[in-house]
């Protein structure tokens, strides 16, 4: 009986040295990995910061009530260097405790219905804007996305980056002139293509951030979590790195290709659904004719936009675009089967407005179709003029 004793005890023992060993080795790769993040956090090209709201908000209080807390309780923790460069400070530091009303332009309706739609859309916002001023007055625009954390039915703080589009702002502002407006196009694909980064890489980023914390939380006493989450963030961040070099890629994409919608949109669909349980299929009618750079970049874009929105949120399992090409017009279907929604809500996300800005821009008729349960179909129709494309 003793020896069986002391053969448990052994076996204990060593089990122990074992966790104790992971443990170690999960706390250096955790380590580093916070280094490696802490290091993107400073670098970054984008204004990244984390706020906090002291005393906490309800979220069962009134909408207004709710956007009137924000301005007291809300105030910065932390944020880098070029989120305060972007008020025109040094150091990042000389932010810590300001508040909303230090930089919002006050009596701004854009800013009212920019703190309107955190609450309204559960405290979770991407690609707003907010209309400011830095510490010289002088007037700041910035593409917003933010993260609040939720604990216990309040929102307690949260993190946020933001794009400056300033510059892009005053441009379009200043674009009174009919020469300048054959620039219009290319600005706004610039903006498309920058929210398209802002709202990928951003998410990713502040989601490694949130798995670190918890790993770090739970580091001390559950391994194995800590472990999952560690796993997790390394997931986050390859994802984010396909993001990346994706965003690359169509920056160096000839304009000539655009002109190809037929087989430009099959391989977008064929790339952007091959990692998920999609059964993803092209339709092609009529004999596909060459269209105008701008025209197939714009309807490009809207395919991106439609597939992309199918396989984030739709829980679909089968989705269908349908390019139908006749001499008089093209028309582009592309439907799915998944939970759909109804349109009449807000919408999170800028995918749908920018579709419908697309078209508008093309002088083609948009037509959206989606019920909770039924899936969602999204139709283009575009005219082809006698002398087109």
């Amino acid at each position: 009986t003793q020896k069986a004793i002391l053969q448990a005890e052994q076996a204990r023992t060593q089990e122990l040295a074992q966790l104790n060993t992971e443990l170690q080795q999960t706390l250096e790769r955790l380590s580093e990995s916070e280094e490696r993040y802490r290091t993107l956090f400073e670098i970054s090209s984008e204004g990244i910061f984390r706020f906090a709201i002291d005393p906490p908000i309800s979220l069962a209080l009134p909408t207004d009530e709710q956007v009137e807390l924000y301005h007291q309780r809300l105030y910065l923790a932390e944020g880098n260097k070029t989120f305060a460069e972007m008020y025109g400070f040094e150091k990042p530091e000389t932010l810590v405790g300001m508040r909303l009303r230090d930089t919002h332009v006050p009596d701004s309706e854009q800013n009212r219905n920019f703190m309107r739609a955190i609450v309204e859309r559960g405290h979770q916002i991407q690609n707003y804007e907010s209309e400011e001023h830095d510490r010289h007055g002088n007037p700041r625009y910035f593409l917003n996305n933010i993260a609040t954390m939720i604990r216990d039915g309040c929102a307690t703080g949260g993190w946020a980056s933001q794009l400056d589009i300033t510059e892009l702002r005053q441009a379009q502002e200043a674009l009174t002139d009919e020469r300048l407006q054959a620039e219009t196009a290319l600005i706004r694909e610039r903006t498309r293509i920058a929210q398209d980064i802002h709202d990928t890489l951003a998410q990713t980023f502040g989601g490694i951030l949130m798995q670190l914390q918890a790993c770090t939380y739970f580091a001390p006493s559950n391994p194995d979590q800590a472990q999952t989450h560690l796993l997790t963030a390394r997931d986050l961040a390859q994802e984010g790195l396909a993001e990346a070099r994706k965003s690359v890629w169509s920056l160096y994409e000839e304009n000539r290709e655009y002109q190809d919608l037929a087989t430009t949109a099959t391989q977008v669909v064929k790339q952007l659904t091959a990692r998920s349980t999609i059964e993803a299929q092209v339709i092609i009618e009529g004999e596909p004719y060459l269209l105008s750079p701008d025209m197939g970049l714009n309807l490009l874009r809207i395919v991106q936009e439609g597939v992309t929105n199918t396989v984030r949120h739709a829980q679909a399992s089968t989705l269908t675009l349908h390019l139908t090409y006749t001499p008089q017009q093209l028309r582009l279907s592309l439907q799915d089967n998944g939970r759909g929604f109804d349109p009449r809500l807000p919408i999170q996300g800028f995918g749908l407005q920018s579709m419908q800005q697309r078209c508008d821009r093309l002088g083609a008729e948009f037509k959206l179709t989606s019920y909770p349960g039924a899936g969602t179909a999204i139709q283009v129709l575009y005219a082809i003029a006698p002398d087109s494309p």
